[in-house]
């Protein structure tokens, strides 16, 4: 007994204490690593093997009995310590969200991962009253058996849920994320556990709670987390032609990520039209397009088709409506012809609105007249985009309506706003020199007309009216600086003002010569 006594007493005084060096050593090592298995070391080091050394020196040194108060206590301390050791490894080896790069997790259900924890806790406990104080455990359970059908009845709700849950997880018709849809309610899944999954909607300002017994017999239809397609149809006339309109159809989402609103969004950037059918008054088109489930359809629907009808005259497209179609029959060919629908003329609208402009005051009547008849009627929606930085203006613009944003991207990528313009102002400038590109990305603020006047004409007026043409020069250098001021540059690139200087310099002696010389295209 003595012996036993002696090396016991070797093992509590050298071999506990080297222990505890070991066991602290492995914590600093793994904190430097920062690994998850960390908290069960430390667990170990603070709880488990104090308790232990004490219970050993209590029944080996000091021979104390296994029934007595005290070694039970500090056997229950031995218990509970073992309990919070083993949950904070399974919280380390098992979690409910993405597993850490690099670590030894599994990635499991929330309500396995309950499962896994209530059982070990109900286990050790069970341990810990039937060997420590001598519960009788089974006949605890037996006398639950007793009782489990009363129990069951009134706990048929909560079991049929738990069973419910536990077969979604092993079906698993969705995951955290998802978006799901199921008699009329619809959102994201946002939590999963043994008695319900809770659901979450952006047009909600709270979050609904569905006991899994109401999903296991639901039909569930499961968008995922990519998005869904949706299409909208619109029908264009048989005179224009198919592979025109889809072409036009592809420019209307141009832009659309800038939109204010989030409901007018599309998760991809591009729409894609089709051909549907072959209607009775024109051929209808299917545009198709992919969005987040949650957000609305009005608001993106009502941004598509305002673009729509924008792009449509833009392209001179017609939209086709049925109606009779009258036809003229020539009775020596016997050939009917449709008449087609006359636009109203606006010649003398745009010829006084032109008129009234500052910087066509240098001109007669006679050259605005021209104008009038050259320019070109555009129309654009709320925030289409008219112009893209980087590539070359299509005229001189000239807004007849609504009003315009120029903007930039600065030296950090962020957008920034140069200028608003509005009726009568003019952009695209760049128009006006030969092989430069705009600066700067224009958008429609609202809905806008514009009449652009082509290269041609513009490269005319310049020709014919020196006055016209030095002060499009001095627009055009007044907007780059601001331009480059706004991009956070000090001073314009040194070969990007050469280019400049040259081009000035081979205009300025003609200009000079037509200055001096009595001009009939220049107004008194």
């Amino acid at each position: 007994m003595e012996r036993s006594v002696l090396i016991w007493g070797l093992v509590i005084i050298l071999g506990v204490p080297s222990l505890a060096l070991i066991l602290l050593e492995c914590i600093r090592f793994m904190e430097r690593r920062k690994s998850l298995l960390t908290p069960v070391v430390r667990n170990l080091w603070r709880y488990v093997l104090p308790l232990v050394a004490i219970l050993v020196v209590m029944r080996k040194l000091l021979q104390l009995q296994a029934t007595s108060l005290p070694v039970r206590l500090v056997e229950t301390g031995v218990w509970l310590a073992t309990i919070v050791t083993l949950i904070s490894l399974i919280n380390a080896v098992f979690t409910t969200k993405s597993a850490k790069p690099g670590a030894f997790q599994f990635q499991i259900p929330n309500l396995f991962f309950q499962a896994i924890r209530a059982s070990v806790i109900v286990l050790l406990l069970t341990q810990l009253f039937g060997s420590t104080w001598k519960v009788n455990v089974g006949g605890i359970f037996q006398a639950l058996g007793v009782g489990s059908v009363v129990i069951a009845l009134a706990l048929q709700d909560t079991f049929s849920s738990l069973v419910s849950g536990f077969l979604l997880l092993f079906d698993r018709p969705f995951k955290i994320g998802d978006w799901i849809e199921f008699d009329g309610t619809k959102g994201y899944v946002v939590d999963q556990n043994w008695r319900s999954v809770t659901l979450s909607n952006p047009g909600w300002e709270k979050k609904v709670v569905v006991p899994n017994g109401v999903l296991a017999g639901a039909k569930i239809d499961n968008f995922g987390q990519e998005g869904v397609w949706m299409g909208i149809n619109v029908s264009f006339s048989y005179d224009d032609p198919p592979n025109r309109v889809l072409a036009a159809l592809q420019t209307i989402s141009i832009g659309l990520e800038r939109n204010e609103n989030p409901n007018a969004k599309l998760l991809d950037p591009n729409v894609y039209p089709l051909i549907d059918s072959f209607g009775d008054s024109g051929i209808n088109y299917s545009i198709w397009f992919k969005k987040m489930p949650a957000l609305g359809n009005a608001a993106i629907i009502n941004a598509l088709m305002s673009r729509i009808y924008s792009m449509a005259k833009r392209y001179k497209l017609t939209m086709p409506y049925p109606i009779g179609v009258q036809y003229n029959v020539d009775a020596n060919a016997g050939i009917p012809s449709i008449i087609p629908n006359q636009l109203s003329d606006r010649h003398e609208e745009i010829f006084t609105f032109l008129r009234s402009l500052p910087y066509l005051s240098y001109f007669n009547s006679t050259v605005v007249e021209t104008l009038a008849e050259e320019v070109t009627l555009k129309d654009y929606a709320l925030e289409e985009l008219i112009i893209q930085a980087g590539e070359p203006d299509e005229g001189l613009y000239i807004l007849l309506q609504g009003s315009v944003q120029l903007f930039i991207q600065d030296i950090q990528g962020n957008d920034k706003e140069v200028y608003r313009l509005c009726v009568g102002d003019f952009f695209g400038e760049m128009a006006l020199l030969p092989g430069e590109l705009s600066p700067v990305s224009v958008l429609a603020l609202e809905d806008v007309q514009v009449l652009i006047l082509n290269h041609s004409s513009a490269q005319k007026l310049i020709d014919s009216n020196p006055r016209f043409a030095l002060e499009m020069n001095q627009y055009i250098e007044e907007r780059k600086r601001t331009v480059y001021l706004a991009k956070g540059l000090e001073n314009i690139p040194t070969e990007h003002v050469e280019k400049v200087d040259r081009n000035d310099a081979l205009k300025l002696p003609s200009l000079l010569e037509q200055l001096t010389s009595d001009s009939p295209n220049i107004k008194d």
